[in-house]
């Protein structure tokens, strides 16, 4: 113990000048926006740095299982575009895909690191603003087997957020695929990493087990009809006219490596034009 307190009087000087010099960054970085913004983003980039090269070893032990994933999405996709439709109707199907590809894109994206254990869980992307994703604008994100949440506004050149399904806070407009009857999705069983509720649906619904859930294509984040999951549940709420759906979400959280993110490139002057709306109307004047 002596030789402890003689090496740290030894060097006591030194130890000061580094309590000093963290003193003075805790305050240029927090008190400071410009050095503030800089430093964490160059944490930021390191930080997704680091836990993409951790996924590079994790992805490549499940390689198997991924790649049975894509198969079955390509094959999915297949089945819409070649489910015996006659020459004519595949031209038309063509130009309708044309007009989709104009207004959304889908940005391919690889999971760096994601968590499904906390009440708010995040995904981080490979993908930043670099590549196409619109710091100002809030896009759907979608993986092989469904929904997987939104991306944050904001974000740094090589690196996005995503706030997944499993938030406290996510709500999402959705779809029952069979009535076109609309819902809003939410998590709320914290213990439950695989289902969602959906709260106050019409009671008068005929609905069953297994019956699709997709989203509702209202706000332009997702298109309509992109796949969230199935009815899994369905509780009569007592004195109301409302059911309670639970929803067995279609993406496997735990195994999540290959999204897209959704860019809707009308999504701006759709957001204006709801803006518009809100105004009292003016009368025209002439000159």
């Amino acid at each position: 113990m002596q030789n402890l307190f003689a090496l740290l009087k030894r060097y006591s000087s030194f130890l000061y000048f580094l309590l000093l010099q963290f003193i003075c960054f805790f305050l240029l970085i927090n008190y400071n926006n410009f050095h503030g913004s800089k430093y964490w983003n160059s944490t930021n980039d390191l930080v997704g740095w680091i836990q993409e090269k951790e996924a590079d070893i994790t992805s490549y032990f499940s390689l198997k299982q991924e790649n049975e994933k894509l198969s079955v999405e390509n094959s999915r996709l297949k089945e819409v575009l070649f489910s015996g439709l006659d020459s004519r109707k595949r031209k038309w199907l063509q130009e309708i895909d044309s007009i989709k590809e104009w207004k959304y894109e889908y940005i391919p994206a690889r999971v760096v690191s994601s968590t499904s254990k906390y009440r708010k869980n995040y995904l981080l992307l490979d993908i930043g603003w670099a590549d196409g994703v619109d710091p100002n604008q809030l896009m759907g994100v979608v993986g092989p087997q469904g929904v997987v949440g939104y991306a944050k506004k904001g974000g740094s050149e090589h690196y996005t957020q995503v706030v997944s399904i499993l938030h406290s806070k996510f709500l999402l407009s959705v779809v029952h695929s069979k009535s076109e009857q609309q819902g809003m999705l939410s998590w709320q069983n914290e213990d439950d990493r695989f289902t969602a509720t959906i709260s106050d649906f019409p009671a008068y619904v005929d609905i069953q087990v297994g019956d699709a859930i997709v989203t509702s294509g209202n706000t332009g984040v997702f298109p309509r009809g992109e796949v969230v999951g199935t009815v899994s549940d369905v509780v009569e709420i007592p004195k109301s006219n409302s059911a309670k759906l639970t929803i067995k979400l279609a993406t496997d959280f735990n195994s999540v490596y290959h999204v897209s993110v959704i860019r809707n490139n009308e999504i701006l002057e759709l957001q204006d034009l709801e803006n518009g709306t809100e105004d009292e109307p003016k009368t025209p004047t002439t000159e």
